[in-house]
């Protein structure tokens, strides 16, 4: 075999492989007559290597016949449990196979089935295949252990009922879990744990580590910088909020945050770089720890698709180097595709795969035309070496990694999303030359973290700086105009003649195809970088963070941030000395803490006082999150027999702090440095309910005052009446969502407020705030003067003492 051929070899035999996989999809062909043929193909091919005759057409039959024999051999999804779909009720028994996401209480995860019983049936039945569960944390078992309540390898039984996946509206959302080889849901049902040996010891381990990273994390850095390193270290993108995802959408920047080749080839450059430096290049030795850190990588991110590939080329690559043989992508790619499709066909059906593997073979092919040619422009020839130069080319490299991959992915990201993004380049470029540092100060605050927070606030500091400035990017491109257009729906066809078509050009035109080692230089490009450029940068980063603490200093005014949190309360005090005080959490965890961090110098982690006016999930929900992340000095509430998951949860995380319980006694007046006090005026001693069970306060600076009333119904109004303390407050935070259990006319009179806050969320299905209370509150005040988060979004109201001002989000 020449050279040439053996260059073409695996290129020559995936494609043919791939192509049977996805014809055996479709046609069914019998058993006997493949393997007829495939005997057929191997004694050609055999024949073909005898006589000294090329044997590439007979191997490419060969693997084109491999490809349908293997795709015969794929089961359709729930085969087994299709028969006991939409049964009135079942219990099921199985293993959670993945690693649960979602909020604290409600979690989506994999359960590999194992025993089934039919409602109407005595006996279990052996069973086998995956289903998408959606479950309430049960309250038993969210006060026995901690967070995450559901784990990888737990045994559960599951009462509830069957069903076939249903669409989304446009989204296929059958063929999406399709192609995760999953063709069963169940929603909602009732869960017990009966043990925790499933699994393997290796992915409890590797899923513990995962969540002690990302735990270590969002201790030290605020939002939505600590999301965003999640996705880009651990895979983990359910925390991003949705507002940013979108900018990374619109702004073209989203394949930032999906871990891929882009973010292997980072880590194998700086770790064979870090190799080289700890080992030399003796005996290829250093070879180890590169190939360890990739797969390391690929599996604690979470396998993706795009990163076992990425982690896959990067295999062939290290090997490459070991033989001693020419290191080019295309092999490396073509191997990688087969041998995930050979384990799992379905993959090849993934949008994330199609997407990354059509990414990286754009660069591998593209690549070296686009960066030559750019060089060219700018009139960089080979004969220059100093800085400028190596910079410059670095700046050319990435242009082309940039433009091949959005030539290469464009047509599948119209035909998937109807959209496409015309600031990507620009967005993309602009952006790379901080993900490498981004990606080294996140895993520092990890894993330093996971040993000593106080340790790892530097680097903390520093992933804020580079992940704001990455996040900043793209939120400032996705606000341009035409940053992202509709392409409404394109057909299928179009993308098969697209991909056809540049394909041939660049065969015309460059032919014949040189299989190649693409000059990626990762290191060159992102670190050898010359003294002069060094110290800067390091001065940036210092100055950055010297001003950013120096602009967070307090003002001398206390602030009262009224949160919009969708259907409940939230509310943080930020007293003149700088003092943090946060009243309840709202529903959403994550909309809590990034509330919150959006509010706080980022290097502060410290809460002087979190108040948890009563226990209903809309109130403590978030504030088990925030307990999580920041240091609490003390807790004011009323403790409560209350059961629920999120109370349960908040209560077994509040006794494992450290804070200080303070019992919330009517007459309480505790008072913070720069003249604030909060007065406890409630509740009585003796309640029917937890909503008259809510702690009430008035916070007290100078001549200004708010009242904060909790859900406090009309019961607990009449007490706080003739409690004898005082009401008379300028801004009303209306008890219950403006609810009609509370707010009455002696109440609010007495109240006498300037202004009134009603938190609730748009179109909540309990009709807040009531229309009588509203009329009510107009006749104390201009209706301008009532504000609403569902329309105003979050509401700030500062004052010194003697003036108060107001400002909306929206």
């Amino acid at each position: 075999m020449s050279a040439s051929e053996k260059a073409a070899l695996l290129p020559t035999l995936a494609v043919p492989f791939v192509v049977g996989l996805v014809l055996g999809e479709r046609w069914d062909i019998p058993f006997g007559a493949l393997a007829l043929f495939l005997a057929a193909s191997l004694f050609l091919a055999a024949l073909s290597f005898l006589i000294r005759r090329s044997a590439l057409p007979a191997l490419a039959l060969t693997a084109l016949l491999l490809g349908l024999l293997r795709a015969g051999w794929v089961e359709p999804p729930g085969a087994e449990l299709s028969p006991y779909h939409d049964l009135p009720r079942l219990e099921l028994r199985g293993v959670v196979s993945d690693d649960p996401a979602g909020s604290d209480t409600i979690l989506t995860f994999r359960l590999s089935t194992e025993l089934l019983r039919p409602d109407n049936d005595s006996r279990w039945h052996e069973v086998s295949g995956d289903v998408r569960v959606t479950a309430r944390v049960p309250t038993a078992l969210a006060g026995s252990r901690d967070a995450p309540f559901i784990r990888y390898g737990d045994r559960l039984e599951l009462t509830g009922v069957l069903q076939a996946p249903g669409h989304f509206g446009a989204f296929d959302f059958p063929a999406y879990l399709e192609s995760q080889g999953i063709g069963t849901v169940m929603r909602f049902p009732d869960a017990e744990l009966i043990g925790e040996d499933g699994g393997t010891p290796f992915y409890r381990w590797l899923y513990s580590l995962r969540r002690d990273m990302a735990r270590a994390m969002s201790t030290v850095i605020p939002e939505p910088q600590a999301s965003f390193g999640q996705a880009i270290l651990l895979g983990i993108r359910d925390t991003l909020p949705d507002s940013l995802n979108e900018d990374f959408r619109r702004a073209g920047t989203a394949h930032l945050l999906a871990i891929s080749g882009l973010h292997v080839g980072i880590l194998l450059a700086l770790s064979i770089s870090a190799s080289e430096f700890l080992i030399g290049r003796r005996r290829h030795i250093y070879l180890v720890l590169p190939l360890l850190a990739i797969w390391m990588y690929a599996l604690i991110s979470g396998a993706s698709d795009s990163a076992i590939r990425a982690a896959v080329m990067g295999t062939v690559y290290i090997v490459a180097i070991a033989v001693g043989r020419p290191r080019s992508l295309i092999p490396a790619l073509a191997l990688a595709a087969s041998l995930m499709a050979a384990f799992e066909p379905r993959v090849l059906a993934r949008v994330s795969f199609q997407l990354s593997f059509a990414a990286m073979m754009g660069i591998a092919i593209y690549y070296e035309i686009l960066s030559d040619r750019i060089a060219e422009w700018v009139g960089l020839g080979p004969e220059r070496e100093d800085w400028r130069a190596t910079s410059l080319r670095g700046l050319a490299g990435a242009v082309g990694v940039t433009v091949a991959a959005t030539l290469a992915t464009a047509p599948l990201v119209m035909f998937y999303f109807e959209r496409v993004s015309l600031v990507g380049l620009p967005a993309t470029l602009l952006s790379m030359p901080a993900l490498p540092l981004a990606l080294v100060a996140h895993g520092a605050t990890s894993l330093v973290g996971m040993v000593s927070e106080t340790a790892a606030l530097p680097f903390g500091w520093i992933a804020w700086i580079l992940s704001g400035y990455i996040t900043g990017i793209s939120s400032l491109f996705s606000g341009l105009p035409m940053a992202s257009v509709e392409t409404g729906e394109l057909a299928r066809g179009f993308v098969w003649v697209y991909y056809s078509v540049v394909t041939g050009i660049v065969v015309l035109l460059y032919s014949p195809i040189r299989w190649r080692r693409p000059r990626l230089r990762l290191s060159s490009a992102s670190w050898n970088m010359s003294v002069p450029w060094q110290i800067p940068v390091l001065a940036l980063v210092i100055a950055v963070v010297v001003w950013t603490v120096a602009l967070s200093r307090p003002e001398g005014m206390l602030k009262v941030v009224f949160a919009d949190v969708g259907q409940g309360d939230m509310t943080i005090i930020t007293t003149p000395s700088g003092r943090t005080i946060v009243v309840d959490g709202g529903p959403d965890p994550e909309r809590a803490v990034q509330i919150l961090d959006a509010q706080m110098p980022f290097w502060k982690r410290t809460l002087s006082l979190v108040v948890l006016s009563h226990p209903h999930s809309d109130h403590v929900s978030g504030l088990s999150e925030i307990l999580r992340r920041y240091d609490v000095e003390h807790i004011l509430e009323s403790r409560s027999e209350y059961e629920s998951a999120d109370y349960m949860a908040w209560s077994r995380l509040a006794e494992s702090e450290s804070a200080q319980f303070l019992e919330p006694r009517p007459g309480t007046r505790l008072s913070f440095p720069g003249g604030v006090e909060v007065h406890v005026l409630g509740p009585p001693d003796a309640t029917v309910n937890a909503n008259d069970a809510s702690v009430v306060i008035r916070v007290v600076y100078g001549n200004a005052s708010f009242l904060l009333t909790g859900d406090v119904f009309r019961d607990g109004e009449r007490w706080l009446l003739g409690s004898g303390h005082v009401l008379d407050s300028d801004v009303l935070k209306v008890a219950h969502h403006g609810s009609d259990t509370s707010s009455s006319a002696p109440f609010l009179g007495a109240v006498s407020p300037r202004a009134a806050v009603i938190s609730a969320g748009q179109d909540n299905r309990f009709g807040h705030p009531d229309p009588e209370v509203v009329e009510w509150l107009e006749g104390l005040m201009p209706p301008s003067r009532i504000f609403k988060t569902f329309e105003r979004g979050t509401i700030t109201f500062e004052t010194d003492g003697s003036t108060l001002s107001v400002k909306t989000e929206r």
